[in-house]
């Protein structure tokens, strides 16, 4: 028994009960809830009758069997084991008098099993003796609140089902967070009022603002109700019932938490409405348990307390069942063998399995993204019967490379590469290759045949990631290659899940949520368990596309390329990568000694059969004479094409399409192979071409178009890009019909943008298709997006900007697309373009950042939210306020600290965020000054310095200083953090607001989350430099309080280069005294190289300690150092003064 902790029930709140000894296997929660007049530890502990066998474990062990022996026979009487509805109140313990009771008890353990104290013989507490058995990885507590009366002279507490809801949230929340693991499941087991408790904790919970507590109805798998009144009480409301029996026990009952469970009760109704949606949004599990028995009681009365009707919630979904007991009675169990328990831990094994299986199925689906596998489905597939050469080994070395190095420890060359020049094909070939059943087979067949792998050796898996620079930052990234990958590899070879799990499940606990963002550092983690591993076998070939799109230093893919195949041993765990690019010297330089090809030089072929077959489909129809004219033509013109195309087969489709038009208007044949002559060879200038013969009364359009697919964020879906386009061009919004959507895309594009497919933005618990390479079918969320046809067209028309070669009309004035985007995002944000309302302010500082729009064009295309816009009506306006953008849409709450009145005030702040100089600089000419907005001006201040951007800039934060500097922002006011969160934390630990200059913030806010340590400093001597005032009061922490000066503080956090610079601004040095620098040599010890730092520096400006006994009492110095050891908290400090107390004793220095 020595090695079991004794487990006394707390009262009121949570008591671990049993944890699985191997903290990794817990995998769910199970939380026992009382009810009314009832126990933590009563309401669940049986008595066995006389002769009534010892339950036991599932093969208990010999300390098991023990355990079991002590349950049934011994223990302290800590509490008694009545019931509910009459306490036993001679047995009875108030919370108080258990406290004393248990003293010398430890608190209960997060791990092991435990021995329950004040246990009466014959006693079992099912939860800790029995439950374990079947759900023994499953953590089991139990949760006690005041919904009794403690004894005769013990006042009752008057807290409503509500006021106790609130406090099982917080308790549960609060374990979740010492757990660690808010992503394990909950399950509530719950007995009558209990029951009410938990749906309402589940209310508050869905509706929660607090993350915390929110994600507590998240998490919640299932509840198994045990006499509930969801309606009330039968034929007597249970409030009167228990009210009875409360004045026969002289006790005075809470009449609030009563009334509340009467029949038909306004509180029951509420509870049950709001549940039905928790229930529904979150899908929590839900099984009923009804009583059978009578209550008899005194003679009062016998009947149910709760009928079944009542106990039931009516959800389709719900599990009911009965247990053959009263409803007292209904939630003791003594034996696994009766039926109630059979029924109740049933569908509690049933839960835990299934959440044990979903366990897994969850840490998948975080890894899916729709986005990673949209671009392989818009590659286009592969024209009928061509391609071909790619498995014939005298061509081409690809089969040979597929086949080659399966028998060896390390293989020589693990990479292919496929090179060409842009739009030559090469993403349609890997894709080819991918979907190809040969490339698999001879994967396959080459394994099998190699010596010691025998016939049941599993097939090599396919997976693919396509990079692509016109997506999103996921489809365009290192970090969106390797989730793409391993979705589709864990997809296909689950058996690798649990190696991945556990990074899963340091995720959840990090972010606090079920379907956390995987970040570069979990994502490589994951690659290396599931390649390191020796249990599954795993064989893969990867096929990754356009290294060239990737958004990133491509010496770093390359070298991580290397990186994924490096813990491979070929024995269980083999990988092949196949990589296509454009012949850069980047890829050259890393990929130049592997296999490789040149697309373009083999693709001849393969052009002529797809513009010869392009090309006579016009003519199909016509007679077989005229057709039999036409062919010869058709095939000059074809070859005619092909040549001039030289590989390049983007170029060959647009030309084609050209030339299929002119056909089919019955041009001369002759005229369209003088046209081809003439078609420049550079697809840049082919592009240049294909803009110059747009309409003219399309080119502003076309011009709106294209920078807006060029400047867009991620492509726009159709209906958005659109009415982008449209409010852009004539300052409101046509409705169009697809039809007329896509025919307007054409014309106006000259062919070079397209439809794409791509898929709506998913719940974060829905259910996705994984990378299917034998299919393009889209799914039910799919819908459409614009963007450029090739990547080499939105280069040209990045470098060309306003110069592609539309001949615009003069007086039109051509803008940068992130100010169309801008426009719309502002004037549209509560409606179609709410997505661009979300990038407002980085759409605006790209604008800013490109060059070509100043200060007073972004400041007008804000003006609708500044309410300002002239002759704007409500009617027109569909966008937010500023203020309300703020409130609703801005990712830094702190722009609206302190409140300003004005919304010049937020506007400037926002455009400080966001790095807009060329704004900022406007709002400020306008008239706006910073001395006279006195607290806004310093936080102002104080969020250049240090607060978080509303852009991705990466720039100084000087500029933007030193503009409001010169404007008049007095920066020895004082503010709150420039960071909401830390100005929160920083008023909890002190019960104030903490009030500080900016030069305050950027010194001695620790850390700072937004600023290097570099920054830090420069930005300091910056402030300096304009007036700050170095001594001003410090950050309070844990060893300077309020009012502490800036040099003090730094000092004492040792902070060398801030010191340095506080004294050469000419600080105040009058705090530099000797129990200062007394505290600085006591530390030494420990901090001996960052002390000693200081001391020097000290020193050089005329301070130094004093030793001598006759200058400073060795007394003072013993108080000095006991002060400051406390202060910051040293042990080791602490133990030196304890020396030097002893011996200063017996020395007769302390009298």
């Amino acid at each position: 028994m020595s090695g079991r902790k004794a487990v006394a029930i707390e009262r009121f709140g949570l008591t671990q009960v049993y944890a699985p000894e191997d903290e990794s296997k817990s995998i769910a929660i199970i939380v026992f809830v009382h009810g009314l007049f009832g126990h933590p530890q009563r309401t669940w502990t049986g008595r066995k009758e006389p002769g009534q066998s010892i339950p036991s474990l599932v093969n208990p062990s010999s300390s098991d069997s023990r355990r079991l022996e002590e349950l049934a026979g011994t223990g302290r009487s800590s509490v008694a084991a009545d019931s509910e509805t009459e306490p036993d109140v001679s047995n009875e313990i108030s919370s108080r008098e258990a406290s004393a009771q248990g003293a010398g008890i430890p608190r209960p353990s997060l791990m092991g099993c435990s021995r329950i104290v004040g246990l009466h013989p014959g006693e079992v507490f099912w939860p800790e003796s029995i439950l374990p058995a079947v759900l023994p990885e499953a953590r089991i507590f139990t949760w006690g609140y005041d919904a009794d009366v403690d004894a005769f002279n013990t006042s009752v507490g008057h807290n409503t089902v509500e006021q106790h809801a609130n406090d099982l949230l917080t308790d549960v929340a609060n374990l979740s967070g010492r757990l660690g693991s808010l992503a394990r499941p909950v399950v509530f087991v719950v007995h009558s009022l209990g029951g009410i408790v938990v749906k309402e904790a589940l209310n508050i919970a869905s509706h929660s603002e607090i993350e915390r507590l929110k994600n507590l109805a998240a998490v919640t798998y299932g509840i198994s109700f045990l006499g509930t009144p969801h309606r009330g009480s039968g034929s007597a409301t249970i409030g009167k019932h228990a009210y009875r029996i409360a004045r026969l026990a002289t006790k005075r009952p809470n009449i609030k938490l009563l009334r509340s469970l009467e029949k038909n009760s306004d509180t029951l109704k509420g509870i049950s409405n709001r549940f039905r949606s928790t229930q529904q949004r979150w899908d929590i599990k839900i099984s009923s348990f009804y009583e059978d028995r009578e209550v008899r009681k005194f003679f009062l009365f016998h009947s149910l307390i709760v009928d079944n009707e009542s106990a039931q919630i009516g959800h389709p979904g719900e599990e009911v069942s009965s247990i053959p007991k009263n409803h007292r009675e209904m939630t003791k169990f003594t034996s696994p063998e009766e039926v109630g328990f059979d029924r109740v831990s049933s569908q509690l094994r049933r839960w835990v399995n299934d959440i044990s299986n979903n366990s897994q199925a969850y840490c998948l689906s975080s890894l899916e993204n729709s986005h990673t596998r949209t671009r392989y489905i818009n590659v286009a597939t592969s024209y009928d019967g061509t391609l071909q050469w790619l498995f014939d080994r005298d061509i081409v070395p690809f089969v040979d490379w597929l086949e080659e190095d399966q028998n060896v420890p390390i293989p020589s060359r693990p990479v292919f590469w496929i090179n060409g020049k842009p739009g030559s094909g090469k993403s349609t070939l890997m894709k080819f290759a991918m979907r190809d059943e040969r490339t698999r087979d001879l994967l396959t067949t080459a394994l099998r045949s190699c010596k010691n792998h025998p016939e049941t050796m599993p097939e090599w898996i396919i997976l693919g990631f396509f990079f692509h620079d016109r997506g999103s930052h996921i489809q365009k990234s290192i970090e969106g290659m390797l989730q793409g990958v391993l979705h589709q590899l864990l997809s296909q070879l689950p058996n690798l899940l649990p190696f991945v799990y556990t990074i899963y499940e340091e995720l959840v606990k990090e972010q606090r949520k079920p379907n956390p963002i995987w970040t570069f550092d979990s994502l490589s983690a994951a690659w290396v368990a599931v390649t390191k591993q020796r249990k599954v076998s795993l064989s893969a070939c990867i096929f990754l596309d356009a290294l060239d799109e990737h958004e990133g230093d491509n010496h770093q893919l390359s070298k991580f390329i290397y990186e994924l195949i490096s813990s491979a041993d070929w024995l269980m765990v083999r990988i092949k990568i196949c990589v296509a690019s454009r012949t850069w010297n980047v890829f050259g330089e890393h990929f130049g000694t592997c296999p490789q090809f040149a697309i373009h030089e083999y693709t001849s072929g393969d052009i002529q059969a797809y513009t010869s077959t392009r090309l006579s489909a016009p003519i199909s129809s016509l007679g077989e004479e005229t057709r039999l004219v036409l062919l010869p033509k058709i095939q000059r013109l074809s070859s005619q094409v092909t040549t001039k195309a030289r590989g390049v087969f983007i170029w060959v489709r647009i030309v084609v399409d050209e030339l299929v038009k002119g056909i089919r208007d019955g041009t001369a044949i002759s005229l369209l192979e003088e046209n081809v002559s003439k078609m420049p060879e550079e697809l840049g200038d082919l592009y240049q071409h294909t803009l110059q013969r747009i309409d003219a009364d399309y080119t502003q359009e076309a011009h709106i178009m294209l920078q807006i697919a060029l400047c867009s964020l991620s492509p726009l879906p159709i209906e958005v890009f659109m009415k982008c386009v449209s409010f852009s061009s004539w300052g409101k919004v046509h409705e169009a019909s697809e039809d007329e959507v896509a025919r307007q895309l054409m014309s106006r594009s000259g062919g070079l943008l397209e439809l794409v497919a791509t898929e709506l933005a998913h719940d974060s618990d829905s259910s996705h298709e994984v990378l299917d390479v034998e299919s393009e079918t889209y799914s039910l969320g799919t819908t459409f997006a614009v963007q450029f046809i090739h990547q080499t067209v939105k280069d040209f028309v990045a470098e060309k900007r306003n110069d592609v070669g539309l001949h615009l009309d003069p007086t039109f004035k051509a803008e940068s697309g992130y100010l169309y985007l801008l426009e719309s995002g502002v004037f549209f944000g509560r409606t179609w373009a709410r997505e661009l309302s979300n990038s407002i302010f980085e759409y605006a500082f790209l604008a800013e950042l490109e060059g070509s729009t100043d200060g007073a064009r972004l400041y007008k295309a804000f003006l609708p939210m500044l309410d300002t816009f002239p002759g704007m009506t409500l009617e027109a306006f569909a966008g937010w306020t500023l203020r309300e953008w703020i409130n609703l849409e801005c990712p830094i709450p702190e722009i609206a600290l302190y409140q300003p009145a004005y919304n010049t005030c937020l506007f400037l702040r926002s455009a400080v965020a966001a790095d807009l100089k060329k704004l900022s600089s406007y709002i400020l000419e306008m008239g706006y000054d910073g001395k006279d907005d006195y607290l806004s001006g310093a936080a102002t201040l104080t969020m250049a310095a240090t607060g978080r951007r509303l852009s991705t800039t990466s720039a100084s934060r000087e500029p933007m200083i030193k503009l409001l500097l010169k404007h008049g922002f007095y920066q020895n006011n004082q503010c709150r953090s420039s960071d909401a969160k830390d100005a929160q934390a920083l008023r909890s630990r002190f019960d104030r607001d903490v009030l500080c200059t900016p030069l305050a913030w950027v010194l001695r806010c620790d850390p700072q989350k937004h600023i290097s340590e570099e920054e830090r400093y420069s930005i300091a001597r910056l402030l300096l430099e304009h007036g700050a005032d170095p001594n001003a009061s410090a950050v309070p922490d844990a060893c300077c309080s309020f009012m502490t000066s800036l040099l003090y503080s730094c000092v004492q956090h040792l902070d060398v280069e801030a010191v340095r610079l506080l004294l050469l601004h000419e600080a105040d040095t009058s705090i530099i005294d000797h129990p200062l620098l007394f505290g600085l040599k006591m530390r030494e010890e420990t901090e001996s190289a960052r002390v000693t730092t200081m001391l020097r520096l000290l020193e050089g400006h005329g301070y130094r300690i004093l030793w001598d006994p006759e200058i400073v009492h060795p007394a003072t110095l013993l108080v000095i150092g006991s002060g400051f050891a406390a202060g910051i908290g040293s042990p080791t400090i602490s133990s030196r003064v304890g020396r030097a107390h002893h011996r200063g004793v017996h020395r007769g220095v302390l009298s």
